[in-house]
């Protein structure tokens, strides 16, 4: 191919490139234009899914419950217990996923808008660490049968602190965002 002949080919591809980012462009105003902010997202049903069972894990593991089954079943106290700790094994297996998704969210939302909030990354990582250092603890009473309403419940509270966080993140980047693409909507 001669020199002339590559020029025609790079304008030929150049402007296919600008037909096609104009038709897009076109295409996106088209659509109905913003008027409000969107709703924030809910992250407690997605993905909260075992937080939400704190208040029967409180009721199993209440010493009034304890006590209730010493006095009526004395001979079934073994069982009792055994299905106890399996219960809250099971609770604190479904807070370490609950923890796992908010992780790879915050993560996410992270690399999204790395300079919107440091503190909230910091706060983000510091509870992390929380849960770690927590949920190896209660772990190791639930192993050993003790059982520490106080402990479970400060885990339970750090992956909703955690939660709370993101939420609060990508609010932020959602209202940042809206103020970049429509500078008369922000709130």
């Amino acid at each position: 191919m001669s020199p002339p002949a590559h020029y025609v080919l790079y304008a030929a591809v150049a402007t296919v490139v600008i037909l096609l980012v104009a038709w897009l462009l076109q295409q996106l105003r088209r659509r109905a234009p913003l008027t409000a902010a969107p709703a924030p997202l809910a992250l407690q049903p997605v993905l909260l899914r075992h937080c939400c069972y704190w208040p029967v894990v409180l009721q199993c593991i209440s010493s009034a419950d304890a006590a209730y089954v010493r006095q009526r079943c004395p001979s079934s106290v073994r069982e009792w217990q055994a299905e106890r700790r399996r219960v809250l094994r099971g609770y604190l297996a479904g807070l370490r996923e609950d923890h796992r998704r908010l992780a790879e969210l915050g993560r996410a939302v992270a690399r999204l808008a790395p300079k919107l909030s440091r503190e909230r990354e910091m706060e983000r990582l510091r509870l992390g660490f929380r849960f770690r250092v927590l949920y190896l603890l209660v772990c190791m009473r639930v192993w050993l049968g003790m059982t520490s309403p106080t402990a479970l419940g400060r885990l339970t509270e750090t992956v909703g602190n955690l939660a709370a966080n993101i939420e609060g993140t990508m609010s932020l980047l959602g209202e940042s965002a809206l103020a970049r693409l429509r500078p008369g909507l922000t709130p």
